[in-house]
């Protein structure tokens, strides 16, 4: 049986597991229970200080509101001779902190996944943890991840008719993973805590913090203000989409981040499906020991005296914790943020509290003390990110133009693969401008070579597509697909212009087979730069239903759609071959998807479809409209086009079913 040091209350002190700026942490045995605790103390040389020990006071309450698997629980509060201590669960197998560097993507996500839960707690709980960082994020024995160290966590909100007050001019966290708005003491929120998961994420994926090389903590701060990000991707092998998601959760604009830990994990769920397959989470768990290499903190010590700046504790000797204190004291302002639209959220139940425990074991980088006052928010809600910063007065001047500050609306950095096809989409709107020049029947032969229905939905699909979020296998097949049919109707479109147009049309059209040109090469490289795990096989509900839809859209290019021809008869006339191009394309890519693609690229083979079907339909009902206009007549001329629309409709509706498939679902 191990010696007791001490007893305090009815715990049994063992050893010293723990020491921190603000408190120490004691391996103890419960009595009563006969339960080993994590017993946190107000260390001694704080135990008088009236400020510190009110937040140790608040840290116990903070913590003890979350009830969550992923936050590490709290026991119980109490004072013994005069000193405050918190109980707490103990979690033998310590921080993260070893195993960075050491994990698979599985494991990865595992860990993330972890983190963000406990962090939607935080939210409802409207709490801000502030200090995330790998020794700051337990193990637990089941290999899940726990929260812990609420020591400088802030009340977003009042508690109980309690109103938080902050010290005017304190703000806190490690250098290493703290956002830019919390290092200039701006106002904070969930989207802070994200930031901090970002670098974490880089860490995990390729072992080292972002900006590693920072000499000093101050540095290091100042890095992370002013500078760019490094993306992931460029850093180590990381999936493209996997550092994308990490660059959106580093966003130096908070309104650029993810607004809450729920959608954070809802995207990278989606990016874990399409590379692992719906069971990744059979291999998530932090089942072994570390590897004997044990890396330390990335945060580097300071390496000298460092001249003071003014609001910021750059040695990094202040105190642990923010300076949340209760109302009565002098020299501290209240601040209420108005009310956000945000829809409230129900407070979760007080009993019983799950909290944290202290990193036990490896060196733990020092918070790091800034000024600027902390706004707590009113009401039970999540808060939203405050809009972009205005020019206020940072102590730091910002270089002009930076690499972060030109990202796109989708989170992605920019210029890259999709943006160029976002770019020059816009030149598909060429066509509309085509039909509106030509004279006569012209401009409605031209919905048989080139609907302008198709090249407008075209424009504004790879636009919405390229802005979102969505797993990058399934875009580069949409891509591929709307690039590839662009290309084959601008082919006919430019034969078309060339021959029966004139004035700027031909030009026009020209144009137009660029822009469609350039998506499917933007297409192919997304391509590359994608991967996933193929399933044992493809879903024969889908597969019959492409190749239905195949079949009918095969069927039409052999039926009149004009009353004297099949698409198929315009061949033979070389002056209407163009209205073969396009539909003839089509189904020979649906068919590819199928037949090659689907049984090894589901999701990708789910975008190809889904946009070829669409396509597809539009296509064909270009051509109801150019037999409609063009002939004046009605009735079984236009067979062939409702059937092709049928066909693509068949089609796109099994594209949206491999792609449920892809996502395990």
């Amino acid at each position: 049986m191990a010696e007791v040091a001490k007893t305090v209350g009815r715990y049994e002190v063992l050893h010293e597991i723990g020491r921190g700026g603000m408190a120490v942490v004691h391996l103890a045995r419960q009595v009563d229970l006969d339960r080993l605790v994590a017993l946190k103390e107000l260390a001694a040389f704080h135990a008088a200080d009236r400020d510190f020990a009110r937040r140790f006071v608040r840290e116990s309450r903070l913590a003890g509101s979350l009830v969550h698997a992923n936050v590490v629980t709290v026991f119980d509060y109490f004072e013994h001779a005069g000193t405050p201590y918190i109980a707490m669960e103990h979690l033998e197998r310590g921080s993260l902190r070893p195993y960075v560097g050491q994990l698979s993507t599985a494991q990865i996500g595992g860990v993330l996944e972890g983190v963000l839960a406990g962090l939607g707690a935080a939210e409802q709980g409207g709490i801000v943890h502030r200090d995330l960082k790998p020794e700051n994020l337990m193990v637990a024995a089941d290999g899940g991840v726990k929260i812990a160290d609420f020591g400088i966590a802030k009340a977003t909100q009042a508690s109980q008719g309690e109103s938080f007050v902050t010290a005017t001019g304190s703000t806190v966290g490690t250098p290493a993973y703290m956002a830019p708005e919390q290092a200039m003491a701006g106002e904070i929120g969930p989207w802070t805590d994200l930031y901090s998961v970002g670098c974490i994420a880089f860490e995990l994926f390729t072992g080292r913090t972002p900006f590693h090389a920072a000499d000093t903590p101050m540095a290091m701060l100042l890095r992370h203000i002013n500078e760019p990000m490094p993306r992931a991707v460029d850093v180590a092998d990381v999936a493209p989409e996997i550092s994308d998601w990490i660059e959106r959760l580093t966003a130096k604009e908070p309104h650029r981040r993810p607004p809450l830990a729920r959608d954070a994990w809802e995207e990278l769920e989606e990016i874990l499906l399409g590379r692992l397959g719906p069971r990744w989470r059979r291999e998530s768990r932090l089942l072994g020991p570390p590897a004997p290499r044990i890396p330390g903190p990335e945060t580097p010590p300071p390496s000298g005296s460092l001249p003071p700046v003014e609001g910021i504790d750059v040695e990094g000797t202040g105190p642990d914790t923010g300076g949340d204190l209760l109302a009565e004291d002098t020299g501290f302002q209240t601040y209420v943020a108005p009310p956000t639209p945000r829809p409230p959220v129900q407070e979760p139940p007080l009993e019983p509290p799950p909290w944290a425990e202290p990193p036990a074991e490896e060196p733990e980088p020092r918070p790091m003390t800034s000024g600027g006052a902390e706004p707590a928010k009113p009401g039970g809600q999540a808060p939203a990110p405050p809009p972009p910063p205005a020019e206020s007065a940072p102590t730091v001047a910002r270089p002009a133009a930076t690499r972060a500050e030109r990202i796109d609306e989708g989170g992605r950095q920019g210029p890259g693969v999709t943006q160029l096809a976002r770019a020059v989409a816009v030149l598909l709107l060429a066509v509309p401008l085509i039909a509106v020049l030509a004279p006569g029947d012209s401009r409605w032969n031209l919905f048989a070579v080139f609907s302008p229905l198709e090249a407008v939905g075209i424009a504004l699909a790879v636009w919405a597509i390229t802005g979102a979020q969505v797993p990058a296998a399934w875009k580069a097949g949409v891509l591929v697909a709307f690039g590839l049919l662009a290309t084959a109707a601008a082919v006919g479109l430019v034969k078309f212009a060339f021959e029966r147009l004139d004035g700027a049309s031909p030009a026009l059209a020209v144009i137009t087979l660029l822009g469609a040109v350039a998506i499917l090469v933007a297409g192919l490289r997304e391509t590359g730069r994608s991967a996933e795990t193929a399933p044992s096989a493809a879903d024969p509900g889908t597969l019959l239903l492409g190749l239905a839809g195949t079949a009918l859209a095969g069927a039409a290019l052999f039926v009149r759609y004009d009353g004297f021809s099949s698409l198929w008869s315009e061949v033979a006339e070389v002056d209407s071959a163009e209205f073969f191009f396009m539909p003839a394309v089509a189904v020979a890519l649906m068919l590819g998807a199928l037949l090659v693609v689907l049984g090894t690229r589901p999701a990708f083979a789910s975008g190809l479809l889904m946009a070829a079907g669409a396509v597809t339909a539009l296509h064909f009902t270009g051509v109801i409209i150019a037999a409609w206009r063009a002939i004046g007549e009605v009735g079984e001329i236009r067979a062939a086009g409702f059937i092709g629309v049928l066909g693509g409709l068949l089609v796109l509706a099994a594209g949206a079913g491999a792609r449920r498939v892809s996502r395990g679902g």
